[in-house]
Protein backbone atom coordinates (compact mmCIF):
# COMPACT_ATOMS: atom_id res chain seq x y z
CA UNK A 1 0.00 0.00 0.00
CA UNK A 2 1.29 3.59 -0.69
CA UNK A 3 2.55 5.26 2.06
CA UNK A 4 3.78 8.72 2.72
CA UNK A 5 7.05 10.36 4.10
CA UNK A 6 4.64 10.30 7.52
CA UNK A 7 4.56 6.74 7.24
CA UNK A 8 0.46 7.29 6.41
CA UNK A 9 -1.49 5.81 3.76
CA UNK A 10 -1.24 7.51 0.50
CA UNK A 11 -1.98 6.72 -2.97
CA UNK A 12 -0.26 6.63 -6.15
CA UNK A 13 0.22 9.76 -6.84
CA UNK A 14 3.17 9.80 -4.18
CA UNK A 15 5.01 6.95 -5.24
CA UNK A 16 6.75 5.13 -7.51
CA UNK A 17 6.18 1.88 -9.28
CA UNK A 18 8.24 -1.04 -8.34
CA UNK A 19 8.47 -4.44 -9.04
CA UNK A 20 8.75 -7.62 -6.39
CA UNK A 21 10.26 -7.64 -3.42
CA UNK A 22 14.26 -9.22 -4.44
CA UNK A 23 14.91 -12.96 -2.97
CA UNK A 24 16.64 -12.91 0.37
CA UNK A 25 20.37 -13.03 0.43
CA UNK A 26 21.77 -15.85 0.79
CA UNK A 27 22.50 -17.74 4.39
CA UNK A 28 24.42 -19.98 5.79
CA UNK A 29 22.78 -21.85 8.50
CA UNK A 30 24.58 -24.65 9.55
CA UNK A 31 27.61 -26.84 8.57
CA UNK A 32 27.68 -30.84 9.31
CA UNK A 33 29.50 -32.88 10.46
CA UNK A 34 32.16 -30.64 12.65
CA UNK A 35 34.58 -33.36 12.83
CA UNK A 36 35.70 -37.25 12.91
CA UNK A 37 38.36 -39.61 13.32
CA UNK A 38 41.67 -39.15 11.84
CA UNK A 39 41.95 -41.47 8.24
CA UNK A 40 38.43 -42.02 8.08
CA UNK A 41 36.11 -40.61 5.13
CA UNK A 42 33.55 -37.39 5.99
CA UNK A 43 30.51 -36.19 3.72
CA UNK A 44 30.13 -32.65 4.69
CA UNK A 45 26.90 -30.85 4.13
CA UNK A 46 25.52 -27.65 4.61
CA UNK A 47 22.13 -26.27 5.60
CA UNK A 48 21.27 -23.18 3.18
CA UNK A 49 18.55 -20.36 2.54
CA UNK A 50 18.18 -18.42 -0.26
CA UNK A 51 17.25 -18.82 -4.01
CA UNK A 52 19.30 -21.33 -5.91
CA UNK A 53 21.46 -22.39 -7.67
CA UNK A 54 23.99 -22.34 -5.23
CA UNK A 55 28.26 -22.44 -6.06
CA UNK A 56 30.25 -23.66 -3.42
CA UNK A 57 34.05 -23.37 -2.15
CA UNK A 58 35.13 -25.13 0.80
CA UNK A 59 38.39 -25.26 2.26
CA UNK A 60 39.40 -27.08 5.79
CA UNK A 61 42.28 -25.90 6.74
CA UNK A 62 44.53 -28.22 5.91
CA UNK A 63 42.88 -30.81 8.17
CA UNK A 64 41.18 -33.01 5.21
CA UNK A 65 42.33 -34.31 1.47
CA UNK A 66 41.29 -32.93 -0.84
CA UNK A 67 41.81 -29.82 1.57
CA UNK A 68 39.17 -27.75 -0.92
CA UNK A 69 36.30 -28.72 -3.04
CA UNK A 70 33.20 -27.16 -5.05
CA UNK A 71 30.70 -29.68 -4.90
CA UNK A 72 27.14 -29.16 -2.79
CA UNK A 73 28.82 -32.51 -0.07
CA UNK A 74 32.11 -33.19 -0.59
CA UNK A 75 33.58 -36.37 0.69
CA UNK A 76 36.89 -36.04 1.78
CA UNK A 77 39.51 -37.87 4.37
CA UNK A 78 40.18 -36.88 7.30
CA UNK A 79 44.17 -35.80 8.30
CA UNK A 80 46.27 -35.34 11.41
CA UNK A 81 44.59 -35.14 14.94
CA UNK A 82 44.33 -31.57 15.60
CA UNK A 83 41.83 -28.59 15.06
CA UNK A 84 41.55 -26.61 12.04
CA UNK A 85 40.28 -23.24 11.12
CA UNK A 86 37.78 -24.18 8.10
CA UNK A 87 35.35 -22.41 6.17
CA UNK A 88 32.32 -22.46 3.72
CA UNK A 89 31.93 -19.94 1.00
CA UNK A 90 28.28 -19.88 -1.20
CA UNK A 91 27.33 -17.64 -3.78
CA UNK A 92 24.42 -17.26 -6.05
CA UNK A 93 23.13 -14.20 -8.06
CA UNK A 94 21.79 -12.66 -4.80
CA UNK A 95 25.39 -12.15 -2.99
CA UNK A 96 27.42 -14.58 -1.17
CA UNK A 97 28.51 -15.57 2.33
CA UNK A 98 31.18 -16.92 4.52
CA UNK A 99 30.68 -19.18 7.65
CA UNK A 100 34.00 -20.18 9.17
CA UNK A 101 34.02 -23.17 11.23
CA UNK A 102 36.45 -25.40 13.51
CA UNK A 103 37.20 -28.48 11.94
CA UNK A 104 38.22 -31.26 15.04
CA UNK A 105 39.97 -34.07 14.25
CA UNK A 106 40.41 -36.65 16.99
CA UNK A 107 41.91 -40.18 17.36
CA UNK A 108 39.07 -42.37 18.81
CA UNK A 109 35.95 -41.89 17.90
CA UNK A 110 33.03 -39.97 19.75
CA UNK A 111 29.46 -39.46 20.62
CA UNK A 112 27.25 -37.94 17.93
CA UNK A 113 24.41 -35.63 19.90
CA UNK A 114 21.38 -36.90 21.47
CA UNK A 115 18.69 -34.35 22.24
CA UNK A 116 17.15 -35.63 25.38
CA UNK A 117 14.25 -32.67 25.58
CA UNK A 118 13.36 -29.25 24.59
CA UNK A 119 11.35 -27.11 27.14
CA UNK A 120 9.04 -25.21 27.31
CA UNK A 121 6.61 -26.41 24.53
CA UNK A 122 4.04 -23.60 25.32
CA UNK A 123 3.11 -20.40 26.14
CA UNK A 124 1.19 -17.04 25.91
CA UNK A 125 0.94 -14.85 22.84
CA UNK A 126 3.80 -11.74 22.92
CA UNK A 127 6.05 -13.42 25.78
CA UNK A 128 9.32 -13.37 26.23
CA UNK A 129 10.64 -17.43 26.63
CA UNK A 130 14.46 -18.56 26.75
CA UNK A 131 13.89 -22.26 25.13
CA UNK A 132 16.54 -24.79 26.38
CA UNK A 133 17.92 -28.01 25.39
CA UNK A 134 19.13 -31.20 27.13
CA UNK A 135 21.72 -32.67 24.92
CA UNK A 136 24.43 -35.42 25.58
CA UNK A 137 27.43 -35.95 23.57
CA UNK A 138 30.87 -35.29 22.99
CA UNK A 139 30.76 -31.20 22.87
CA UNK A 140 31.30 -29.02 21.49
CA UNK A 141 27.80 -28.71 20.42
CA UNK A 142 26.54 -25.77 17.61
CA UNK A 143 22.29 -25.66 18.19
CA UNK A 144 20.21 -24.28 15.54
CA UNK A 145 16.25 -23.57 16.54
CA UNK A 146 13.88 -22.91 14.04
CA UNK A 147 9.96 -21.82 15.57
CA UNK A 148 8.40 -22.04 12.29
CA UNK A 149 6.68 -18.66 12.67
CA UNK A 150 5.82 -18.85 15.79
CA UNK A 151 8.75 -16.64 18.01
CA UNK A 152 10.38 -13.53 16.74
CA UNK A 153 13.43 -14.46 16.08
CA UNK A 154 11.96 -17.26 14.32
CA UNK A 155 15.54 -18.83 14.20
CA UNK A 156 18.68 -18.62 16.16
CA UNK A 157 21.84 -20.15 16.81
CA UNK A 158 23.83 -20.87 19.56
CA UNK A 159 27.45 -22.45 20.44
CA UNK A 160 28.57 -24.69 23.28
CA UNK A 161 28.03 -23.86 26.55
CA UNK A 162 24.40 -21.29 25.12
CA UNK A 163 22.01 -24.09 24.27
CA UNK A 164 19.17 -21.82 24.77
CA UNK A 165 17.46 -19.53 22.83
CA UNK A 166 15.35 -16.15 24.31
CA UNK A 167 12.74 -14.91 21.85
CA UNK A 168 8.93 -13.52 21.97
CA UNK A 169 6.22 -15.87 20.94
CA UNK A 170 4.23 -14.72 18.06
CA UNK A 171 0.35 -14.83 17.32
CA UNK A 172 -2.01 -17.50 18.64
CA UNK A 173 -5.34 -19.05 17.69
CA UNK A 174 -8.60 -17.86 17.21
CA UNK A 175 -11.77 -16.93 19.80
CA UNK A 176 -13.16 -20.88 18.67
CA UNK A 177 -9.50 -22.57 18.86
CA UNK A 178 -7.40 -19.80 21.03
CA UNK A 179 -4.15 -22.29 20.80
CA UNK A 180 -2.12 -22.11 17.57
CA UNK A 181 0.46 -24.95 16.99
CA UNK A 182 3.67 -24.53 15.14
CA UNK A 183 6.00 -27.31 13.89
CA UNK A 184 9.15 -26.32 15.57
CA UNK A 185 12.56 -28.03 15.57
CA UNK A 186 16.25 -28.19 17.61
CA UNK A 187 18.85 -29.26 15.36
CA UNK A 188 22.38 -30.26 17.34
CA UNK A 189 25.35 -30.75 15.53
CA UNK A 190 29.35 -31.58 16.79
CA UNK A 191 32.26 -33.56 15.01
CA UNK A 192 30.49 -36.78 15.09
CA UNK A 193 27.23 -36.33 13.60
CA UNK A 194 24.01 -34.06 13.35
CA UNK A 195 20.20 -34.76 15.12
CA UNK A 196 17.29 -32.73 14.81
CA UNK A 197 14.28 -33.18 17.52
CA UNK A 198 11.11 -32.05 16.31
CA UNK A 199 8.52 -30.40 18.78
CA UNK A 200 5.03 -29.29 18.94
CA UNK A 201 4.90 -25.56 20.10
CA UNK A 202 1.77 -24.27 20.83
CA UNK A 203 1.10 -20.35 21.61
CA UNK A 204 -2.07 -19.53 23.24
CA UNK A 205 -3.79 -16.67 22.15
CA UNK A 206 -4.84 -13.48 24.97
CA UNK A 207 -5.65 -10.30 25.26
CA UNK A 208 -3.05 -7.59 24.99
CA UNK A 209 -3.87 -4.43 26.44
CA UNK A 210 -1.41 -1.52 25.47
CA UNK A 211 -2.37 2.62 27.21
CA UNK A 212 -2.68 5.22 24.30
CA UNK A 213 0.14 7.45 24.32
CA UNK A 214 -0.85 11.06 26.37
CA UNK A 215 -0.43 13.97 23.96
CA UNK A 216 -0.17 17.71 24.77
CA UNK A 217 -0.10 19.12 28.33
CA UNK A 218 -2.05 17.90 31.52
CA UNK A 219 -5.83 18.44 31.44
CA UNK A 220 -5.76 17.59 27.18
CA UNK A 221 -7.76 15.08 26.75
CA UNK A 222 -8.96 12.59 23.60
CA UNK A 223 -11.52 10.71 22.41
CA UNK A 224 -11.59 7.87 19.85
CA UNK A 225 -14.73 7.95 17.61
CA UNK A 226 -14.24 4.92 15.49
CA UNK A 227 -11.91 2.47 14.17
CA UNK A 228 -11.77 -0.07 11.47
CA UNK A 229 -9.24 -1.94 9.63
CA UNK A 230 -7.22 -1.29 6.35
CA UNK A 231 -6.10 -3.67 3.46
CA UNK A 232 -2.93 -3.27 4.67
CA UNK A 233 -4.37 -5.29 7.81
CA UNK A 234 -3.14 -1.75 10.03
CA UNK A 235 -5.72 -0.11 11.85
CA UNK A 236 -6.60 3.61 12.27
CA UNK A 237 -9.18 5.43 13.97
CA UNK A 238 -10.61 9.18 13.66
CA UNK A 239 -10.10 11.05 17.01
CA UNK A 240 -11.85 14.05 19.06
CA UNK A 241 -8.62 15.91 20.68
CA UNK A 242 -9.57 18.95 23.32
CA UNK A 243 -6.93 21.91 22.10
CA UNK A 244 -7.25 23.93 24.87
CA UNK A 245 -8.74 22.26 28.18
CA UNK A 246 -9.82 26.02 29.54
CA UNK A 247 -12.20 26.49 26.38
CA UNK A 248 -15.47 24.50 25.36
CA UNK A 249 -15.80 22.89 22.74
CA UNK A 250 -12.17 24.17 21.49
CA UNK A 251 -11.68 20.54 19.58
CA UNK A 252 -9.75 19.22 16.32
CA UNK A 253 -10.16 16.22 14.24
CA UNK A 254 -7.41 13.72 14.35
CA UNK A 255 -6.27 10.30 13.11
CA UNK A 256 -4.10 7.72 14.70
CA UNK A 257 -2.80 4.85 12.61
CA UNK A 258 -2.18 1.88 14.68
CA UNK A 259 -0.23 -1.66 14.34
CA UNK A 260 -1.47 -3.87 17.08
CA UNK A 261 1.77 -6.21 15.60
CA UNK A 262 4.63 -3.62 15.55
CA UNK A 263 6.63 -1.32 18.04
CA UNK A 264 5.99 1.68 15.59
CA UNK A 265 1.87 1.58 15.88
CA UNK A 266 1.11 5.36 17.12
CA UNK A 267 1.07 7.72 13.95
CA UNK A 268 -1.02 10.86 14.74
CA UNK A 269 -2.38 13.30 12.03
CA UNK A 270 -4.50 16.31 12.21
CA UNK A 271 -7.17 16.29 9.81
CA UNK A 272 -9.53 19.23 10.23
CA UNK A 273 -9.05 21.79 13.24
CA UNK A 274 -11.64 23.93 14.78
CA UNK A 275 -14.77 21.57 14.66
CA UNK A 276 -17.16 22.20 17.69
CA UNK A 277 -19.61 20.03 17.39
CA UNK A 278 -19.54 16.53 15.00
CA UNK A 279 -22.01 13.31 15.17
CA UNK A 280 -22.71 10.41 13.65
CA UNK A 281 -19.43 9.60 12.24
CA UNK A 282 -18.54 6.49 10.22
CA UNK A 283 -15.14 6.01 8.88
CA UNK A 284 -14.04 3.17 5.88
CA UNK A 285 -10.64 2.50 3.97
CA UNK A 286 -11.20 2.40 0.50
CA UNK A 287 -9.13 -1.08 -1.34
CA UNK A 288 -6.49 1.62 -2.10
CA UNK A 289 -5.65 2.48 1.54
CA UNK A 290 -6.99 5.41 1.73
CA UNK A 291 -8.13 6.88 4.45
CA UNK A 292 -11.46 8.47 4.75
CA UNK A 293 -14.80 9.30 7.18
CA UNK A 294 -17.97 11.22 7.05
CA UNK A 295 -19.51 13.19 9.89
CA UNK A 296 -22.36 15.53 10.55
CA UNK A 297 -21.72 19.13 11.69
CA UNK A 298 -24.10 20.63 14.37
CA UNK A 299 -23.44 23.99 14.91
CA UNK A 300 -23.73 24.61 18.78
CA UNK A 301 -24.58 21.01 19.35
CA UNK A 302 -28.23 22.54 19.43
CA UNK A 303 -29.85 22.03 15.81
CA UNK A 304 -31.87 19.43 14.98
CA UNK A 305 -30.20 18.90 11.45
CA UNK A 306 -27.10 19.73 10.24
CA UNK A 307 -24.48 19.56 7.43
CA UNK A 308 -22.93 16.11 6.14
CA UNK A 309 -19.35 16.09 5.24
CA UNK A 310 -16.98 13.76 3.61
CA UNK A 311 -13.48 13.97 4.52
CA UNK A 312 -10.52 11.63 2.79
CA UNK A 313 -6.67 11.40 2.67
CA UNK A 314 -5.61 11.27 -0.80
CA UNK A 315 -1.54 11.75 -2.10
CA UNK A 316 -0.82 12.61 1.43
CA UNK A 317 -3.17 15.68 2.09
CA UNK A 318 -6.61 15.74 3.55
CA UNK A 319 -9.73 17.20 1.73
CA UNK A 320 -12.90 17.88 2.86
CA UNK A 321 -16.55 18.09 1.32
CA UNK A 322 -19.76 19.69 2.27
CA UNK A 323 -22.17 16.62 0.86
CA UNK A 324 -25.38 18.12 1.90
CA UNK A 325 -26.12 21.24 4.18
CA UNK A 326 -28.92 20.09 5.48
CA UNK A 327 -28.94 16.48 5.62
CA UNK A 328 -27.89 14.74 8.83
CA UNK A 329 -29.73 13.93 12.04
CA UNK A 330 -29.81 10.11 13.07
CA UNK A 331 -27.49 7.73 11.43
CA UNK A 332 -24.87 7.64 8.74
CA UNK A 333 -22.50 4.97 7.39
CA UNK A 334 -20.02 5.58 4.94
CA UNK A 335 -19.29 2.36 2.70
CA UNK A 336 -17.13 2.36 -0.25
CA UNK A 337 -18.20 0.26 -3.47
CA UNK A 338 -16.69 -2.38 -5.61
CA UNK A 339 -14.99 0.57 -7.78
CA UNK A 340 -13.38 2.43 -4.77
CA UNK A 341 -16.23 5.40 -4.91
CA UNK A 342 -17.93 6.47 -1.54
CA UNK A 343 -21.38 5.86 -0.91
CA UNK A 344 -23.16 7.46 2.69
CA UNK A 345 -26.41 6.23 3.61
CA UNK A 346 -27.62 8.89 6.49
CA UNK A 347 -31.46 9.19 7.59
CA UNK A 348 -33.48 12.55 7.54
CA UNK A 349 -36.03 13.81 9.76
CA UNK A 350 -39.21 13.67 7.13
CA UNK A 351 -36.99 11.63 4.49
CA UNK A 352 -36.49 8.95 6.63
CA UNK A 353 -33.59 8.16 3.97
CA UNK A 354 -30.98 9.82 2.04
CA UNK A 355 -28.52 8.00 -0.43
CA UNK A 356 -24.79 10.31 -1.29
CA UNK A 357 -23.12 8.84 -3.85
CA UNK A 358 -19.42 9.44 -5.07
CA UNK A 359 -19.53 10.61 -9.12
CA UNK A 360 -16.79 11.04 -11.59
CA UNK A 361 -18.46 14.95 -11.40
CA UNK A 362 -19.75 15.60 -7.73
CA UNK A 363 -22.17 13.52 -5.72
CA UNK A 364 -25.78 12.16 -6.40
CA UNK A 365 -28.09 12.32 -3.63
CA UNK A 366 -31.18 10.41 -4.04
CA UNK A 367 -34.45 10.79 -1.26
CA UNK A 368 -35.92 7.35 -0.07
CA UNK A 369 -39.00 7.72 1.59
CA UNK A 370 -39.59 4.83 4.06
CA UNK A 371 -43.38 6.02 5.55
CA UNK A 372 -43.93 7.49 8.78
CA UNK A 373 -43.99 4.22 10.59
CA UNK A 374 -40.71 2.93 9.56
CA UNK A 375 -37.69 3.24 12.10
CA UNK A 376 -34.38 2.67 10.21
CA UNK A 377 -32.27 0.72 12.79
CA UNK A 378 -28.95 -0.59 10.74
CA UNK A 379 -27.57 -0.10 6.92
CA UNK A 380 -25.32 -1.98 4.80
CA UNK A 381 -23.55 -2.43 1.29
CA UNK A 382 -24.35 -5.69 -0.06
CA UNK A 383 -21.31 -7.36 -2.50
CA UNK A 384 -23.57 -5.93 -5.53
CA UNK A 385 -23.08 -2.25 -4.43
CA UNK A 386 -26.68 -2.41 -3.37
CA UNK A 387 -27.99 -0.64 0.35
CA UNK A 388 -29.49 -3.12 2.40
CA UNK A 389 -31.92 -1.62 4.87
CA UNK A 390 -33.11 -2.90 8.42
CA UNK A 391 -36.43 -1.11 9.85
CA UNK A 392 -38.89 -1.75 12.22
CA UNK A 393 -42.85 -1.02 11.82
CA UNK A 394 -46.07 -0.67 13.20
CA UNK A 395 -44.44 0.66 16.65
CA UNK A 396 -41.76 -1.77 16.50
CA UNK A 397 -43.85 -5.00 16.79
CA UNK A 398 -42.63 -6.36 12.73
CA UNK A 399 -39.09 -5.81 11.67
CA UNK A 400 -38.29 -6.04 7.87
CA UNK A 401 -35.08 -6.26 4.97
CA UNK A 402 -35.34 -4.01 2.44
CA UNK A 403 -32.84 -4.23 -0.50
CA UNK A 404 -31.94 -1.74 -2.90
CA UNK A 405 -33.38 -2.73 -6.29
CA UNK A 406 -33.23 -1.10 -10.24
CA UNK A 407 -36.76 0.43 -9.72
CA UNK A 408 -37.48 0.82 -5.92
CA UNK A 409 -37.11 -2.05 -2.76
CA UNK A 410 -37.18 -5.55 -2.31
CA UNK A 411 -38.97 -5.72 0.70
CA UNK A 412 -38.85 -9.21 2.69
CA UNK A 413 -40.27 -9.75 6.54
CA UNK A 414 -37.38 -11.14 8.84
CA UNK A 415 -39.88 -11.58 12.20
CA UNK A 416 -43.00 -9.91 14.42
CA UNK A 417 -44.14 -10.31 17.77
CA UNK A 418 -47.19 -9.94 19.23
CA UNK A 419 -48.41 -7.99 21.91
CA UNK A 420 -46.71 -5.48 23.82
CA UNK A 421 -43.46 -7.02 23.24
CA UNK A 422 -41.38 -4.94 20.55
CA UNK A 423 -38.47 -6.29 17.89
CA UNK A 424 -35.52 -4.17 17.19
CA UNK A 425 -32.27 -4.98 15.11
CA UNK A 426 -28.31 -3.89 16.96
CA UNK A 427 -26.37 -5.22 13.74
CA UNK A 428 -26.09 -6.33 10.19
CA UNK A 429 -23.42 -8.17 8.42
CA UNK A 430 -23.47 -9.71 4.41
CA UNK A 431 -21.52 -12.84 4.11
CA UNK A 432 -19.85 -13.64 0.69
CA UNK A 433 -23.03 -15.18 -0.63
CA UNK A 434 -24.46 -11.71 -0.68
CA UNK A 435 -26.87 -12.87 2.44
CA UNK A 436 -27.81 -11.16 5.44
CA UNK A 437 -26.89 -11.84 9.02
CA UNK A 438 -29.39 -9.65 11.51
CA UNK A 439 -28.74 -9.57 15.26
CA UNK A 440 -31.76 -8.59 16.97
CA UNK A 441 -33.81 -8.92 20.04
CA UNK A 442 -37.26 -10.04 19.55
CA UNK A 443 -39.89 -10.11 21.73
CA UNK A 444 -37.87 -9.53 25.22
CA UNK A 445 -34.57 -8.22 26.35
CA UNK A 446 -33.74 -11.40 26.99
CA UNK A 447 -34.14 -12.93 23.60
CA UNK A 448 -31.24 -12.06 21.94
CA UNK A 449 -31.24 -13.86 18.12
CA UNK A 450 -29.51 -14.14 14.84
CA UNK A 451 -31.65 -14.29 11.49
CA UNK A 452 -29.48 -16.40 8.56
CA UNK A 453 -31.49 -15.12 5.09
CA UNK A 454 -31.39 -18.19 3.29
CA UNK A 455 -30.39 -18.65 -0.78
CA UNK A 456 -33.32 -20.50 -1.20
CA UNK A 457 -35.51 -17.72 0.68
CA UNK A 458 -36.38 -16.77 4.15
CA UNK A 459 -34.70 -16.75 7.32
CA UNK A 460 -33.10 -19.28 9.97
CA UNK A 461 -33.83 -18.04 13.22
CA UNK A 462 -31.29 -19.29 16.24
CA UNK A 463 -30.85 -17.68 19.71
CA UNK A 464 -28.11 -16.43 21.00
CA UNK A 465 -26.96 -18.29 23.79
CA UNK A 466 -25.17 -18.67 26.60
CA UNK A 467 -24.81 -15.66 28.55
CA UNK A 468 -24.94 -14.24 31.73
CA UNK A 469 -28.33 -13.93 33.85
CA UNK A 470 -30.25 -10.97 34.96
CA UNK A 471 -28.07 -9.13 31.99
CA UNK A 472 -28.96 -5.58 30.73
CA UNK A 473 -27.11 -4.31 27.40
CA UNK A 474 -26.87 -0.77 26.43
CA UNK A 475 -24.59 -1.66 22.92
CA UNK A 476 -24.35 -4.47 20.72
CA UNK A 477 -21.99 -4.87 17.93
CA UNK A 478 -22.38 -7.62 15.39
CA UNK A 479 -19.36 -8.62 12.77
CA UNK A 480 -18.63 -11.37 11.02
CA UNK A 481 -14.54 -12.86 11.22
CA UNK A 482 -15.83 -15.20 8.37
CA UNK A 483 -18.66 -17.03 6.96
CA UNK A 484 -18.37 -19.35 9.75
CA UNK A 485 -17.39 -17.11 12.42
CA UNK A 486 -19.90 -14.42 13.57
CA UNK A 487 -19.09 -12.19 16.73
CA UNK A 488 -20.88 -10.31 19.04
CA UNK A 489 -19.85 -7.68 21.55
CA UNK A 490 -22.28 -7.20 24.52
CA UNK A 491 -21.64 -3.76 26.75
CA UNK A 492 -23.26 -4.13 30.03
CA UNK A 493 -25.10 -1.31 31.50
CA UNK A 494 -22.82 -1.15 34.93
CA UNK A 495 -19.33 -0.28 34.80
CA UNK A 496 -18.53 -2.97 37.96
CA UNK A 497 -20.43 -5.57 35.36
CA UNK A 498 -18.41 -7.44 33.14
CA UNK A 499 -18.40 -6.93 28.96
CA UNK A 500 -19.04 -10.15 27.09
CA UNK A 501 -17.36 -11.26 23.87
CA UNK A 502 -19.82 -14.13 22.12
CA UNK A 503 -18.55 -16.29 19.01
CA UNK A 504 -20.53 -18.55 17.29
CA UNK A 505 -18.42 -21.23 14.66
CA UNK A 506 -20.94 -22.96 12.59
CA UNK A 507 -24.20 -24.08 15.36
CA UNK A 508 -22.71 -23.60 18.78
CA UNK A 509 -22.85 -20.28 20.43
CA UNK A 510 -19.09 -19.59 22.97
CA UNK A 511 -18.61 -16.70 25.35
CA UNK A 512 -16.13 -15.34 27.69
CA UNK A 513 -16.09 -12.44 30.05
CA UNK A 514 -13.89 -9.66 28.66
CA UNK A 515 -10.70 -8.41 31.25
CA UNK A 516 -12.31 -5.30 33.07
CA UNK A 517 -10.12 -2.81 30.87
CA UNK A 518 -10.95 -4.31 27.61
CA UNK A 519 -13.80 -2.34 25.90
CA UNK A 520 -14.88 0.12 23.67
CA UNK A 521 -15.26 0.51 20.16
CA UNK A 522 -15.00 -2.88 18.20
CA UNK A 523 -12.89 -4.09 15.16
CA UNK A 524 -11.78 -6.98 13.43
CA UNK A 525 -8.06 -7.15 12.94
CA UNK A 526 -5.83 -9.28 10.95
CA UNK A 527 -7.23 -12.62 10.12
CA UNK A 528 -10.06 -12.04 12.24
CA UNK A 529 -8.37 -11.24 15.33
CA UNK A 530 -11.01 -8.91 17.68
CA UNK A 531 -9.06 -5.72 18.78
CA UNK A 532 -11.23 -3.02 20.74
CA UNK A 533 -10.20 0.74 21.22
CA UNK A 534 -11.29 1.94 24.47
CA UNK A 535 -12.99 5.45 23.70
CA UNK A 536 -10.06 7.72 25.80
CA UNK A 537 -7.33 5.53 27.19
CA UNK A 538 -6.09 1.79 25.11
CA UNK A 539 -5.70 -0.57 22.66
CA UNK A 540 -6.79 -4.13 23.45
CA UNK A 541 -6.14 -7.04 20.44
CA UNK A 542 -6.45 -10.67 20.97
CA UNK A 543 -3.91 -12.29 19.54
Amino acid sequence: MPIDDEGNPGDASNTTEVSAAPPPPVRILSVNPLGGVTGTEVTFGAVISGEAPFDYEWNFGGGAEPNESTEASPTVTLGAVDTYDAQLSVENEEGSAVKHFTLTVTAEPGEPPQIISVSPTEGDSGTVVTFTAEVTGDGPFTYYWDFAGGASPNQSSGVSGQPSATVTLTRGGTLPEPVRTYPASLTVTNSFGMTTHDFALDVSACWHIEYLPAYGEPGHWWSIRSITLAPDNKLWGVVSYNETPDIPGDHSVRVIYLDPFSHDRWITDLMKPDIDVWKELSQATDSRGCSAFSYGLREGGLSITGELHFSRKEAGVWTDQLIDPGGIALKSQLFFDSQDRAVIAYSYIGVNLKIARETADGWDIIDHPLGTEATLTEVALDNEDRIVLVCSYADETEMRLLRETSDGWEDKLIAEVQGEHHIAAYGIAIDSMNLARILYYGGTLAERQVARELAAGGWEISTVEPYPEEVSFRKKLFVLGSDDLEIIYLLRDYDEEEDWLLWREEQEWEGQALPSNVRGTLALGPEGYPVFIDGTSALSSYW
